[in-house]
């Protein structure tokens, strides 16, 4: 059961299907019924449904166990939760305690946990801030340094700059920030895309327009170009922001192209879109541009350009079959958009190979817009792609069953807790 379709069921007053799944092992189901009791303060409901999770020790059932002891003000037994998976192996508790921690005021034991373990980076970034509004960022900056000399001698920890340009800059000291990153930018061999871009966001910030302009005019200055053209735009001058993205240099292009086309649109300039941004549709895969240059365009009431745009680029990136796949689909949205439903639907049911479900997906969507639900559920089904949409469908129309029993994946025996190599899991209900 994935995290939308047990959204969907609480939505729709199914909580106590949500409840059933979950004592079978679904984790998801399991982590949606404990955030809505937990807003409920249905607390024993709550830890019935965690508790065989949590007692696999699992990293990820552990710290719902440990917000849920937080937020009945528990907090110690929380603490004690989330150290001792911390001091079994886990990496992600330690970030968490130290946060715990410092939520509650308690900065001085947050500081020692991480004191031990700043070579690595998701700790450091923990440390920055978890420290931060406590009056502690002398220390903090202190413990910084090493690995900040590290990251310039070796590459790593990749944030350590980063970090230490922002204590250093909620502390007041600008200057010093502003030279650490620069001089790391100009540091060839360890410099990174995501240094470059804090600097000149920090120039913005600071209203540093001049050193931006400066840097700007460089070969590499896509960065500075976006910074400086964003600030303009916050200023009111948007109509000079653009003419900065106009002017910059070929380098990091998509970025200066999609803010380009992002101000475009809130200036209403929209006539300008499709040229401004047709040398970088043109020139690579250039779904995710097209598909918000698609956006601005129907949103103004223009589907018939957009429709003429999709149909231009899948010739012109005609052998890129993953991407004429997917402005197949968008065509034919267009087509619904533009009063075509009809058409767009006969279209979809053309037998044809779908390996991958997209003309699947695109004949329900047009079919459920066409008020033609079961149809829409009918093909998805048969087709075996996105169960989840399907049973969104299934959900709205009282189904639940069903919709349950086309999203449990297929298994001898279901798993208390999923694997923890699978990221989908990180995220904690609450």
């Amino acid at each position: 059961m994935t995290p939308d379709v047990v959204d969907r069921l609480i939505e729709h007053g199914h909580l106590d299907t949500v409840v059933a799944t979950a004592r079978s092992g679904e984790w998801f189901s399991a982590a949606g019924a404990v955030k809505e009791l937990a807003t409920q303060r249905d607390w024993e409901s709550a830890w019935e449904v965690l508790a065989p999770f949590a007692e696999t020790r699992w990293w990820h059932a552990i710290k719902v166990a440990a917000d849920l002891l937080e937020r009945q003000g528990r907090v110690d037994e929380a603490v004690g939760l989330v150290r001792a998976q911390a001091e079994g192996g886990e990496r992600l508790a330690w970030s968490a305690l130290a946060r715990l921690l410092a939520r509650h005021g308690r900065v001085d034991e947050a500081i020692e946990v991480l004191r031990p373990h700043l070579e690595d980076w998701l700790l450091l970034e923990a440390l920055a801030e978890a420290a931060e509004g406590h009056g502690r960022d002398e220390e903090v900056t202190e413990l910084l340094r090493p690995a900040v000399e590290d990251k310039l001698r070796t590459g790593e920890p990749w944030n350590a700059v980063i970090l230490m340009g922002r204590v250093l800059e909620r502390q007041g000291r600008v200057d010093e920030a502003l030279d650490l990153l620069r001089h790391s930018n100009e540091a060839d061999q360890y410099s990174f895309a995501n240094e470059v871009e804090e600097f000149t966001a920090m120039l913005a910030r600071h209203d540093r327009l001049e050193e931006l302009r400066e840097l700007a005019a460089e070969p590499d200055g896509g960065y500075a170009a976006c910074a400086l053209a964003d600030r303009l735009a916050q200023r009111g001058r948007i109509d000079e922001g653009i003419a900065i993205l106009r002017g910059a240099p070929g380098k990091w292009l998509s970025k200066v192209v999609h803010d380009l086309v992002r101000l475009l649109a809130e200036s209403g300039r929209v006539d300008e879109i499709v040229e401004a941004a047709r040398p970088e549709m043109e020139g690579r895969d250039c779904g995710c541009l097209l598909t918000e240059v698609v956006d601005v365009l129907v949103a103004n009431g223009r589907a018939g350009e957009a429709l003429d745009l999709i149909a231009e680029m899948a010739r012109h990136h005609e052998h890129d079959e993953n991407l004429v796949d997917s402005l197949g689909h968008q065509r034919l949205m267009l087509l619904a958009e533009t009063g075509r439903l009809d058409e767009a639907i006969a279209e979809a049911s053309t037998p044809a190979e779908d390996p991958y479900g997209f003309r699947a997906d695109s004949l329900a969507r047009l079919l459920e817009k066409a008020g033609r639900a079961d149809e829409a559920i009918a093909v998805l089904i048969e087709s075996g792609h996105n169960p989840s949409y399907a049973a969104g469908l299934l959900i709205e129309r009282g189904r639940v069953e069903e919709a349950v029993a086309i999203c449990r994946r297929p298994s001898a025996t279901p798993a208390i807790a999923p694997s923890a190599t699978d990221e989908r899991h990180e995220e904690c209900p609450f």
